[in-house]
């Protein structure tokens, strides 16, 4: 809900429909997906995820953050078996895990709901090690891409192996001492304000026809009604402007 001043003395909240749509993005994890990973547990399953979910709506903005960072670092908008690693590593969980467990839970959590089962999972895992024979780089390309509920389905994973016990207070202990303090984020607010600077301003009323027309022909794919740039758009302009690192 966002909550609205209609007068002095009167506050109105409305259903921000936008919001709880990008949430359900986060938070849609259905408990059969997770009742493989603690058979202690299972008869309290649904409530401890329920719990889990709701420290993920109650941190949703930064958790958010969190996943947009590492998910641009390599794929665009869903996280590579590349970026996963590199938030592994950011919060130190690599030190404290096996390269393979962490790897399973990315292969694990790629799954639609009704999709692959633990032995094509299994597959997927031993298609990549494989790959590893070219090196580190070599063994993380590949296309497969973690959702947003997959994250937090691997958090979820990630915490139980690290702590185990019960899944909400695990969840909650990987990420303040983990996932909070280590993990980067998108800043994407800092960098509206250093655009809005006087000097930066200047620049880009310089350069406006230019950068029009060039926005215009790299998003030449889009419809007559619709304009903007797609991730394939926005690749190909970086790669004319070889800002690529080869």
């Amino acid at each position: 809900f966002i909550k609205m001043r209609a007068s002095d003395d009167e506050t109105i909240e409305i259903f921000d429909n936008r919001k709880a749509k990008e949430k359900a993005l986060f938070t849609d994890i259905p408990v059969e997906r997770i009742k493989d990973i603690d058979e202690d547990f299972v008869d309290t399953l649904a409530e401890e995820l329920q719990a889990a979910k709701q420290v993920i709506h109650e941190g949703f903005d930064e958790l958010k953050s969190i996943y947009q960072y590492y998910a641009s670092t390599d794929a665009g908008f869903h996280l590579s078996m590349m970026g996963f690693m590199a938030f592994c590593k950011d919060i130190a969980v690599d030190k404290l895990l096996k390269a393979g467990q962490l790897e399973r839970i990315f292969f694990t959590c790629i799954k639609q709901a009704d999709g692959a089962d633990v032995e094509e999972a299994a597959v997927l895992q031993s298609t990549m090690l494989k790959k590893g024979k070219k090196g580190k780089k070599e063994r993380y390309k590949d296309k497969h891409m973690m959702p947003p509920k997959g994250f937090m389905e691997a958090l979820i994973r990630l915490s139980n192996l690290r702590y185990g016990g019960h899944l909400a207070a695990a969840f909650c202990t990987l990420l303040d001492e983990h996932v909070i303090p280590n993990a980067h984020r998108c800043s994407v607010g800092e960098f509206k304000a250093i655009v809005r600077q006087a000097d930066i301003q200047k620049i880009l009323k310089k350069h406006q026809k230019f950068l029009n027309r060039a926005f215009k022909y790299y998003s030449a794919s889009t419809t007559a009604t619709k304009s903007y740039l797609t991730f394939k758009d926005w690749e190909k302009l970086l790669n004319d402007c070889k800002l690529f690192d080869n």
